[in-house]
């Protein structure tokens, strides 16, 4: 699922836990991103299984109209 936020509102999204998920910002204009979590990461073991960031192609970021 994708998600297209913005035009100066502020929006909440809330992504379960085990959920793959990202961010980007394809527009000039700066936007502002707070991240909360209910755990502090752990880089020595992290509970997370990171994907790469084109595990499903590079186009996947690409935004098309419809």
């Amino acid at each position: 699922q994708r998600l297209v936020l913005g035009a100066g509102q502020a929006q909440l999204v809330r992504v379960p836990a085990g959920v793959a998920h990202g961010v980007a910002n394809p527009w000039p204009e700066d936007a502002d991103l707070i991240y909360l979590v209910d755990q502090a990461f752990d880089p020595v073991d992290p509970d997370e299984r990171r994907l790469p960031w084109d595990h499903w192609g590079a186009e996947f970021w690409t935004l098309r109209k419809g």
